[in-house]
């Protein structure tokens, strides 16, 4: 079950409450005095500890380590101030010891006296939880607040949508970019099966002076290897059937077959992945100001493997762009139409879009609220 806003709020109050009382409970004696109490009764209890065995068992030498043992312990009861918190317990404790035989039980029942010292000290560990427990819960708000204000900029986001003119003429823009997109798929597609895959490198390696033409270029030694005589005439697809082949049947068509291997089938992942993608144009179009951009970079890095078609249509793409005003409605219809589906539209008519938007901003006031009131551990 995922976590709500109202779950993370209810959380978050009540570890700050019990951190506030566990907070409470240390600074009734003080952390100093609180490490002192510890210290104590890690003191006692290994004192138990150790003398558990030999202090119960008969005989001359566990006599002796067991007056060892009580008077160590008399002597730590004896050294302890009068106000020392929880003295009464180590006094019960040491009573409970203090008698000729000793048995197992005793050792249960001074264990069992000691139990408000145990408890006291734990103040510390308790406080360190309550902390780390508040730390946590407040994360989680800040999680929610983040998610929030996400789900107030998608809301936000649907409203300006649907504010666009479904009238615009979309097909204007959206015709030129299909055209384009199209052609310069047909041509890659027909690079690679039947052309040199020096021509298709030399595309490649050109598009590197234009960032918005994001193609990746092939690894150094690869580039090396495909620009050696032999292999420079071989299509991309060529090259990839090749890399299936073994070695005996690779050697009828290449001189040394395990460097062809060692370059291509390393880099079967490179060369299937090496098509039109990055060239494309997207839909919904970008800002007019980058499209313009991208499609003068297109036109340049691409140059000759563009179709008459496919630059007559980024010429009208860029055409577009020049009318911002007119390119903007256009813009804005084409995301609405595809970012908003019929339940947006009619949310965004009978004003649940709009009611959600105000739960939200007023969910974030509480949020951010309660994190401000919260104290922070952590600082």
């Amino acid at each position: 079950m995922s976590e709500t806003p109202e779950s993370a709020l209810a959380e978050l109050e009540q570890a700050v409450t019990e951190y506030i009382e566990a907070t409470q409970a240390v600074n009734e004696y003080g952390e100093e005095q609180l490490r002192t109490v510890e210290e104590r009764y890690e003191t006692v209890r290994k004192l138990l500890l150790k003398y558990r065995d030999e202090a119960t068992d008969t005989g001359i030498r566990e006599y002796v380590s067991y007056a060892e043992f009580k008077t160590k312990f008399e002597s730590f009861v004896s050294n302890l101030d009068d106000d020392f918190p929880r003295r009464q317990a180590f006094e019960r404790a040491f009573d409970t010891i203090d008698k000729r035989r000793l048995s197992e039980n005793d050792f249960e029942q001074a264990h069992e006296h000691l139990k408000p010292v145990k408890q006291l000290a734990a103040r510390l560990e308790q406080r360190e939880t309550t902390r780390n427990k508040l730390i946590e819960a407040r994360n989680r708000v800040e999680g929610q607040i983040t998610e929030t204000q996400e789900e107030i900029s998608r809301l936000e986001q649907k409203i300006e949508l649907g504010e666009a003119d479904f009238d615009a003429p979309i097909e204007q823009l959206k015709g030129p970019i299909e055209i384009y997109n199209s052609a310069v798929t047909e041509a890659f597609t027909e690079i690679r099966r039947n052309q040199p895959v020096e021509k298709l490198l030399r595309v490649v390696e050109r598009t590197r002076y234009y960032p918005l033409v994001p193609f990746k270029l092939p690894p150094k030694d690869l580039r090396s290897y495909l620009r050696k005589p032999e292999i420079r005439e071989l299509s991309v697809s060529k090259l990839l059937e090749y890399a299936d082949y073994s070695n005996s049947k690779l050697s009828h068509y290449v001189t040394d077959p395990r460097e062809f291997k060692r370059h291509i089938a390393t880099n079967r992942t490179y060369l299937k992945g090496l098509n039109a993608d990055p060239a494309l144009l997207d839909w919904p179009p970008d800002e007019a100001d980058k499209l313009a951009f991208r499609v003068r970079e297109l036109r340049s890095a691409l140059g000759s493997l563009l179709s008459e078609e496919a630059i007559a249509a980024l010429r009208e793409i860029k055409e577009m762009t020049a009318n911002r005003s007119e390119y903007d409605r256009i813009r804005n219809a084409a995301k609405a139409t595809f970012e908003l589906d019929e339940e947006d539209r009619r949310q965004l008519k009978d004003g649940t879009i709009q009611q959600e938007l105000q739960r939200q901003r007023d969910l974030l006031q509480d949020l951010k609220a309660e994190l401000e009131s919260a104290p922070d551990p952590s600082n």
